[in-house]
């Protein structure tokens, strides 16, 4: 897989992680509140495209903003690999930044072999675990992130981050959660992503795309109406 793809995949493979319950977490102090989905979404897309990842992880549910550290981590761990057997020293070259990042915030290689079970995981719920526990080697996330983002975006690797031109559709309200649809553009096509929100002491925070295709979407126009000759 290209450098800049896998960069992508490992961003986005917190959607395979099922949301889990995040009703009881604390809201983070001094967090900026959304009153619906769609103000937590259009601050999330605002703050990403400013290039403000410490108000996008804001944005974040709690559940998903552990399991997306703990993915840029092992991302961290695998580009760390992977340089290591690059003879061209391209892939080197690119991701170097990473590597201090990692170590200052306690992602040293060490500290990553010492971890078990990180690997091939059975079902999305075994993924989620498995990514938290990844993220607690980590004390200051949101810094984590932020500072693995900006390396992300210098090496140009968010720059086809679906969330950049996207829009949310087919929004459903249910108590304190919500779902809905991110809609994009890959090439000619248009994707449509599910997405799920919870309400976490009062303010509405977003879920990663869950992964599952075929989301929430709106009932199909009935037929028309028969014609009698």
């Amino acid at each position: 897989m290209k450098p800049r793809l896998l960069a992508l995949a490992a961003l986005l493979v917190a959607a395979l992680a099922s949301p889990g319950d995040v009703r009881s977490a604390p809201v983070p102090p001094k967090a900026t509140s959304y009153a619906t989905p769609q103000a937590a979404f259009d601050a999330a897309k605002s703050s990403f495209n400013k290039k403000d990842y410490k108000a996008f992880y804001a944005t974040l549910s709690p559940s998903s903003a552990e399991v997306l550290a703990g993915q840029l981590v092992f991302m961290g761990a695998m580009f760390r690999s992977f340089a290591g057997s690059d003879k061209s020293g391209k892939f080197a070259e690119k991701y170097k930044a990473l590597e201090p990042v990692l170590t200052k915030h306690g992602a040293t290689k060490e500290a990553m072999d010492k971890l078990k079970d990180v690997g091939l995981v059975k079902d999305e719920a075994e993924l989620q675990a498995r990514m938290k526990k990844v993220a607690a080697l980590v004390k200051d996330r949101s810094g984590f992130v932020v500072d693995t983002m900006v390396v992300m975006d210098k090496a140009g690797d968010l720059k086809d981050f679906p969330l950049i031109a996207a829009k949310l559709e087919d929004l459903e309200i249910k108590g304190d959660k919500a779902t809905g649809n991110v809609v994009f553009k890959r090439g000619a096509s248009e994707v449509r992503d599910p997405i799920e929100f919870v309400k976490v002491g009062g303010s509405w925070r977003m879920e990663m795309p869950s992964g599952r295709r075929g989301g929430p979407k709106k009932a199909p126009p009935p037929p028309p109406p028969a014609k009698f000759e």
